[in-house]
């Protein structure tokens, strides 16, 4: 239900595919180090990425720009008690995406700043059907976030969605295109 979830779900998912993809590759590294041609013989451009490849890629790209996003978010506009739960939600998912950018080998680019989108136009449908549905908070508050409160002011949440998907995640994006590119 909550955003931050939903972005610490994806980071966790983007670490296991990271972790696995490059098990993959030092297990297959034996043997296409001395081959031209990968295993099952197939020709592939040295230049091409597999499927899991770009999936890590999207991953990455959604999973650090939205660590970002809602660390801001949280400490701009809805900060509460300082508690374990919230640390481990609201400032390790940064920490861990900067340690990811500047160990990783994983290039950033600017155009990918439509997966971080995609993925928050996901929520954004979420939230609202979850909304409209009736759902409740953990104390079984309706409004969620008081940003987007659709129950007093349908417009202004509107309006704080879209800056959202149009404004803030272009910029946390091109901040994590600029943390990278400081490697």
């Amino acid at each position: 239900v909550y955003l931050p979830n939903w972005c610490f779900s994806i980071l966790t998912l983007h670490t296991v595919v990271a972790m696995a993809v490059s098990v993959m590759e030092y297990c297959r590294s034996d043997y296409t180090e001395f081959s031209e041609t990968p295993p099952g013989g197939e020709n592939v451009a040295t230049n091409s990425l597999t499927w899991y490849h770009k999936a890590h890629w999207i991953l990455h790209s959604t999973s650090i720009t939205m660590a970002f996003l809602v660390t801001t978010l949280y400490w701009a506009f809805d900060k509460r008690e300082l508690v374990p739960s919230s640390i481990n939600e609201h400032i390790t998912n940064s920490v861990l995406a900067v340690l990811d950018l500047f160990v990783s080998g994983t290039p950033v680019k600017i155009f990918h700043m439509v997966y971080p989108v995609a993925f928050a136009m996901a929520y954004a449908a979420f939230y609202v059907i979850y909304w409209a549905a009736g759902g409740t908070g953990k104390s079984g508050e309706v409004v969620l976030y008081k940003l987007w409160d659709f129950e007093s002011d349908p417009k202004t949440a509107i309006a704080y969605m879209v800056l959202l998907l149009f404004v803030a995640i272009p910029f946390f994006h091109l901040l994590t295109y600029a943390l990278h590119s400081l490697k």
